[in-house]
């Protein structure tokens, strides 16, 4: 998950504290309500732009009348801020699951290439070679080296289970190099 519970408290401290700062430079709850607004605001801009903004389940826009306490102020940025978090999450998972489905399609459409490589499948998808790696391993409990060759030796498997195969043929025809 992105945010773990240590720094759940952490930022629960930091928006404490920075409500607490807001709250000794703006006496009246009005200002307070302001500067603590704008960063839910600043909050609310960052996720509209990743088009993360809907289903929060958080208000985004309370008026000045719902709080009753700098606390409460406090409670709904730091709502605000877990609900981004999660998300944000949500959206990292979601397009890492688009990544690595067409990473498979594009393994299952070209694994039979001898010249098939981790880069050619990266800048399909375009991500680099490092990235596709640690996110298919993640993905996947393995590499995408072990998954093509996987593919080629249940190729020449289903090559050599058919009677009209001969034993030279098929490792030629799923690219499976000699050694």
């Amino acid at each position: 998950q992105a945010i773990s519970k240590n720094a759940k408290q952490q930022v629960r401290d930091l928006i404490r504290s920075y409500c607490k700062a807001c709250a000794q430079q703006h006496m009246d709850k009005a200002s307070l309500y302001l500067a603590v607004y704008d960063m839910g605001g600043n909050v609310i801009r960052f996720l509209n732009e990743l088009g993360i903004v809907s289903g929060l389940g958080v208000k985004t826009a309370p008026g000045l009348d719902e709080f009753q306490t700098q606390d409460e102020l406090a409670e709904w940025l730091e709502g605000l801020c877990f609900a981004a978090c999660d998300a944000f999450d949500h959206s990292m998972r979601s397009y890492q699951s688009q990544l690595t489905a067409a990473v498979d399609l594009y393994i299952s459409e070209h694994y039979t290439d001898s010249e098939l490589r981790l880069k050619d499948i990266a800048d399909h998808v375009g991500i680099t070679t490092t990235y596709l790696s640690a996110l298919y391993k993640k993905a996947n409990g393995k590499n995408v080296t072990d998954t093509i060759v996987d593919l080629r030796i249940n190729a020449a498997k289903n090559k050599l289970a058919r009677p009209s195969q001969t034993l030279c043929k098929p490792p030629m025809r799923c690219r499976i190099e000699a050694s």
